[in-house]
């Protein structure tokens, strides 16, 4: 219910009436423990500016708060031409449409500005949402504006026409704040993408008759294998060649003898794939680099890649092509993990496939995380077995217990992923990005295989020891391996989680939240779970079952 600090100008009695829909819209949307009430506040951004009847809107126990205010929205158009040779003046046209604030149409540079004192005047009503926090000396990079005589740290600020978008960023403020977006155990309905990546599989196999792809392939009759299996090719298997690319003579052996034992069922069977079990659009797996016979770019091979359809609507089945590449700015990177692809790397122990031996998948079913115990584990890390501490990591992903599974590896966290792992906004990033965000760093690391971690940052380390030792000018600087990136960034730099290690030599893992333009990315397979492990605990495929 709304508080009354009475009625004013008739231009407050318009603004009430228009603020009254944002209330409308938070009942709509279920929101029903928000406190509303219409104070006079002044609007944000316009220092001087008188004060105006807003609405606040605040919740019990929250210090944060939703302000809402009212303005007329009025375009300014001034003529292209006289902006014309005049660089500062260009130079706020540009501005203008970069801050959304302008846009050019025609010839013209539309200016939009807004009056809270005459409303609604001449122009357009328009809500301003602009969302507070009290300030906070630790939260570093803040905007921080001065209202009711008190500074606040700006956690949002958006104007729109649309009271819809406006009760959905307050809705977003509301869920964050109250209740976040804590980390969820697994149940049967988590199960249903690995329920349709078996389906998948099963129907994979028995869609071909794969005795006889196999022994066409033995045969050296790739191109017959390769067509039975339902694989396309831009490469020719018998030339083993490619129109418009030249390898070394080296390469191009390699290349005939990787061709001749590439295996059909496994590169299909363990090909990315969607939540229904289809292939996963516009990928590109990359299988073995090699040398061009011609100069190429900085980090360059040619690849022989495994590619997904880009759409639907085109057949669905991987194509085999070389293509220059940079290896390092690829999700699925194979050339370490042959076993998906090469008959000559079938003997590889699962031990080493999965990164772990004696994991005793018969405990790790759907329900085996209800047996943990609830403070956490009851043995410390260092006194279990290889396979009982990666079995204990894995439950307590399962269970929600992220933070815990990632201390069995004395992996920290920075505050960035550790507010997104328990599910609390980030202060940097608006509002609405944060359920997108922590769910996404929740089933990444719900995901991870973290006693890779240490591994992988101790090769990196050598890796980097071995750079700088080249050459005397080189700086040594802790590596940073990425995992993945967070959803909804359309800019080039992009927030990420980050591993990298606390000391030189490659150990104590911590993942840092980072920004950067860079496309460089760890191989998928290189630190997660294998698909196989989820699907066999689960009881979703049997042994047999897979090539």
């Amino acid at each position: 219910m709304a508080e009354d600090v009475g009625v004013g100008s008739e231009a407050d009695e318009a603004r009430r009436t228009f603020l009254a829909r944002v209330e409308a819209a938070l009942r709509a949307a279920g929101v029903g423990d928000l406190e509303c009430a219409y104070r006079p506040i002044a609007p944000a951004f316009r220092s001087g500016a008188p004060l105006v009847t807003g609405l606040v809107i605040t919740h019990a126990g929250v210090a944060s708060q939703a302000r809402v205010v009212v303005a007329a929205r009025e375009q300014q158009v001034v003529p292209t031409r006289l902006l014309a040779g005049q660089p500062a003046l260009e130079a706020l046209g540009a501005r203008l449409q970069a801050l959304g604030i302008g846009q050019m149409i025609g010839q013209m540079v539309v200016g939009v500005g807004r009056r809270s004192d005459d409303f609604p005047g001449g122009g357009a009503p328009t809500y301003e949402l602009t969302i507070l926090a009290p300030d906070a000396a630790e939260e570093d990079g803040q905007v921080r504006v001065a209202a009711d005589g008190a500074a606040w740290r700006l956690l949002d600020w958006h104007t729109t026409a649309d009271v819809a978008a406006v009760a959905r960023r307050i809705k977003a403020w509301r869920d964050a704040v109250v209740d976040g977006y804590p980390p969820r155990p697994r149940d049967a309905a988590s199960l249903a993408p690995l329920r349709a990546a078996a389906q998948a599989r099963r129907a994979l196999l028995a869609a071909v008759e794969w005795e006889q792809v196999e022994a066409l392939r033995r045969a050296g009759r790739l191109g017959e294998a390769w067509r039975l299996a339902g694989l396309a090719t831009e490469v020719d298997p018998e030339q083993a060649r490619q129109p418009g690319v030249a390898l070394t003579a080296a390469a191009q052996e390699r290349l005939r003898a990787d061709l001749a034992a590439l295996l059909p069922l496994h590169l299909q069977w363990h090909a990315p794939r969607d939540e229904r079990g289809r292939l996963a659009l516009d990928e590109e797996v990359l299988l073995a680099a090699y040398e061009s016979a011609t100069p190429l770019g900085q980090g360059r091979q040619i690849w022989l890649a495994a590619v997904s359809p880009a759409r639907r609507r085109e057949p669905q089945v991987l194509t085999l092509r070389l293509a220059d590449l940079i290896g390092e700015n690829h999700t699925h990177v194979w050339s370490a993990a042959r076993w998906r692809w090469d008959a000559r790397a079938q003997g590889v122990p699962r031990a080493q496939r999965w990164g772990v031996d004696g994991l005793p998948l018969e405990r790790l079913g759907l329900d085996g995380w209800r047996s943990l115990p609830s403070e956490g584990p009851a043995e410390r890390a260092g006194e279990l077995e290889e396979g009982e501490r990666a079995a204990r990591c894995v439950a307590l992903q399962d269970a929600g217990r992220l933070r815990e599974a990632l201390g069995l590896y004395d992996v920290e966290l920075d505050a960035g992923v550790e507010r997104l792992l328990e599910g609390r906004p980030l202060p940097s990033v608006g509002l609405q990005e944060t359920e997108a965000w922590a769910r996404a760093v929740q089933e990444g690391l719900r995901l991870a295989a973290p006693w890779r971690f240490g591994p992988l940052l101790g090769e990196a380390a050598r890796a980097r020891e071995r750079w700088v030792a080249e050459k005397r000018a080189r700086k040594w600087s802790a590596p940073m391996l990425r995992l993945f990136w967070l959803p909804h960034q359309p800019e080039q730099r992009k927030g990420a989680v980050m591993l990298r290690a606390r000391e030189r030599n490659g150990r104590r893992p911590r993942l840092e939240l980072e920004w950067s333009a860079s496309n460089a990315r760890l191989p998928a397979v290189a630190w997660q779970r294998p698909l196989e492990l989820d699907l066999l605990r689960f009881g979703l495929l049997a042994e047999e079952e897979l090539p």
